[in-house]
């Protein structure tokens, strides 16, 4: 009976299910490292706990699927975009309500065009 909240993967036809549990306990170091090594060999932990006890694999390893990095950003360029971005949604109410002549708008959008060449050159 499958565990509840675990999907079953689909068993392509004419190969034979796994259905017997082994419950081993490891130090969190043990299994980390383990996790690490299987990750080497591009190999899940149990895929490659087989291999370490020296039973052959009855079919190719499952690919292991790999995470998404997360990109490091500056928080300073974050904050002057988002500063920049905010004088950009002032302008447009200010037009929207009809409160600003064009040539404030101008001088308004040479200031933003300024800050964003600022940024793009690294001087922020």
């Amino acid at each position: 009976m499958p565990e509840k909240g675990r999907e079953q993967n689909p068993v392509p036809e004419g190969r034979k299910k796994r259905t017997a549990w082994i419950h081993i306990m490891a130090y969190p170091e043990e299994r980390v490292a383990w996790q690490a090594m299987a990750k080497e060999e591009g190999l899940s932990l149990a895929d490659f706990i087989r291999q370490r006890l020296g039973k052959p694999l009855l079919h190719p390893p499952l690919s292991v699927p790999k995470r998404r990095t997360v990109p490091v950003a500056d928080r300073d360029l974050i904050r002057q975009i988002a500063r920049i971005g905010n004088n950009l949604n002032q302008i447009a109410r200010k037009v929207n309500g009809r409160s600003l002549t064009g040539i404030e708008i101008l001088v308004h959008l040479a200031a933003i065009e300024r800050d964003i060449k600022e940024v793009l050159d690294g001087t922020h």
